[in-house]
């Protein structure tokens, strides 16, 4: 198998301690679940650009939710994710508006 030039393991030992595992897990360990993360976003990613083809659009966030529609409780949290960007994105406008009027 290919190596992949991204890996996610800078950070899974702290979600992984944050997730009830050891302080400092096993470099084995860390590198089982870069491997099946990896896996799953390469399988989401690739569910959302089928689905995107299907309506004929580029990839958005969307797919992405279509791509996990059949799991509630994945379908809830991206939904909740996708607020919460909105609510930043409309918080810096607001802050960027606020700084120009004080002058």
């Amino acid at each position: 198998m290919a190596k992949r030039k991204t890996s996610f393991a800078r950070d899974l030992p702290a979600m992984m301690y944050g997730f009830g595992d050891g302080e400092k897990p096993y470099k084995e360990s860390v590198e089982v679940v870069d491997e099946l993360v990896a896996r799953y976003v390469a399988s989401l990613c690739q569910q959302a650009l089928r689905i995107a083809a299907l309506r004929e659009a580029p990839v958005d966030a969307q797919c992405f939710v279509v791509a996990v529609k059949a799991q509630p409780k994945k379908t809830r949290r991206v939904m909740k994710l996708l607020d919460m960007r909105t609510r930043i994105k409309e918080a810096r406008k607001t802050a960027d508006y606020d700084a120009y009027n004080d002058d």
